[in-house]
C-alpha cells in the first residue's frame, strides 16, 4: 500500500490512524485512493495488540434479569456505543466467585478495563486484580478504599425516603429491607431506624430482611402483616421488593396508599408503571455510567481511594398519597 501510494509506511500509519502526526491533504488521498484500490480493512486484533488496548470493556452484573442491574447495563452499553467501545458483559446469576475465575481470567485477557455493578467483594475481583486489568465499581458503598466506585450516598439517600414518610405525618413505618449481608442493605437500614428512632423491640417487630427480588418482596411484606404490627408506612429498599409488597399489600385488603403509604429505592422505569405508581429514590444511573466510564477509560481507576459520590432524587409518585397530577414519569 505504501509502495503504491509513494508513500513511507508510517505516514499510511499517520492517515488510517488520524495520527499522531499530520499529513498534506494531497498525500492523504493518495493513501486512501490506495486503501479503496487494494480494498484494505484495518485487522481490529492486531491493532489491539500493537496499541496494547482492545476498545473494549468488561460489564460485571449479579443478574441481568433484576430491572435495576438491567438499566444499569443498558446505561454502559450505551455510553460505550458513543466512546467506540465494545462491552463483554458477565451476568453472574448470584454464582460463587470462584466459580466464575476460570470466565473471569478469560474476560480480563480480552478487555481493557471492568465495570462491576453492585455489591461485590474483593473475591468477585481478583482476577481482574491479578492481571492488572482497571476496574470500577457502580452503586457500591465506598467503604472499601481499594475499590474506585461510583455511586450515591446511600444513608443520605435513604433517609431522605424515611423522612418524606414523617414529614407526611407517618410515624409507624415498617421497613422491607434487603439481605443482611449486603452493605447497601445495612446501611439503608441505619437511615430508617435513625429516622424513626425505634428500639430493638420496636425495630424487630417493624422490620424484615428479604431477597432483593420480587418474591422476596411479596413474602417479606406478608411476614410484616402477619406479626400483628400496626404500621401506616412502609419503606422498601428496592423497586423490585416492592412489585412484590403491592401485590401483598392488595391481598390482605389494603389500598396504597388509603390505608398504607409506600416509599420504594432506586427508581427504576418498572416503578413508574406500577398500580398505584411508586414514590422513589431515584439513582441517577445515566450519570453513573458516564462517570464509571470516564474514570475507567482515563485510567484512575488503578488508583485506590477514588471515589465519586452523586446525588440521588425524591421522586413524588401516588404511592405516598400524591395525586396523579404530581406523578413523576420513569
Amino acid at each position: 500500500m505504501a509502495d503504491l501510494a509513494g508513500v513511507s509506511t508510517a505516514v499510511v500509519s499517520y492517515v488510517v490512524n488520524a495520527g499522531p502526526r499530520p499529513v498534506s491533504n494531497t498525500t492523504r488521498e493518495r493513501v486512501l485512493a490506495a486503501i479503496e484500490a487494494l480494498d484494505y480493512h484495518p485487522n481490529a486484533v492486531a491493532r489491539a495488540l500493537r496499541l496494547q488496548r482492545t476498545k473494549t470493556v468488561g460489564l460485571l452484573v449479579p443478574d441481568i434479569g433484576v430491572p435495576f442491574y438491567g438499566e444499569f447495563a443498558r446505561a454502559i452499553l450505551d455510553t460505550a456505543s458513543e466512546t467506540g467501545y465494545s462491552v463483554l458483559i458477565l451476568d453472574a446469576h448470584h454464582e460463587p466467585a470462584l466459580e466464575l475465575q476460570p470466565v473471569q481470567a478469560q474476560v480480563a485477557s480480552q478487555v481493557d478495563g471492568v465495570l462491576a455493578i453492585g455489591e461485590v467483594s474483593e473475591t468477585d475481583l481478583t482476577v481482574f486484580q491479578t492481571a492488572g486489568t482497571p476496574f470500577v465499581t457502580l452503586g457500591r458503598p465506598d467503604d472499601d478504599p481499594t475499590m474506585p466506585t461510583v455511586a450515591i450516598d446511600e444513608y443520605r439517600a435513604a433517609r431522605a425516603g424515611v423522612d418524606h414518610l414523617m414529614d407526611h405525618g407517618h410515624r409507624g413505618i415498617a421497613l422491607l429491607g434487603g439481605p443482611e449481608a449486603e452493605t447497601v442493605a445495612t446501611r439503608r437500614r441505619q437511615a430508617w431506624l435513625d429516622a424513626t428512632g425505634f428500639g430493638p423491640r420496636q425495630a424487630a417487630l417493624h422490620s424484615v430482611a428479604a431477597a432483593f427480588s420480587r418474591r422476596g418482596g411479596y413474602e417479606g411484606c406478608r411476614a410484616l402483616l402477619s406479626r400483628g404490627a400496626r404500621f401506616d408506612a412502609l419503606f422498601v429498599a428496592s423497586d423490585i421488593q416492592a412489585m412484590g409488597a403491592l401485590r401483598a399489600l392488595a391481598e390482605a385488603g389494603l389500598r396504597t396508599p388509603q390505608d398504607l403509604a409506600v416509599v420504594s429505592f432506586d427508581g427504576t422505569e418498572e416503578s413508574a408503571y406500577s398500580h398505584p405508581p411508586l414514590t422513589v429514590i431515584r439513582q441517577p444511573i445515566a450519570l453513573m455510567a458516564t462517570l464509571a466510564f470516564d474514570l475507567l477509560l482515563r485510567k484512575e481507576s488503578r488508583e485506590a481511594g477514588i471515589h465519586r459520590i452523586v446525588p440521588h432524587e425524591l421522586v413524588l409518585r401516588e404511592s405516598c398519597g400524591h395525586s396523579s397530577a404530581d406523578r413523576s414519569g420513569p
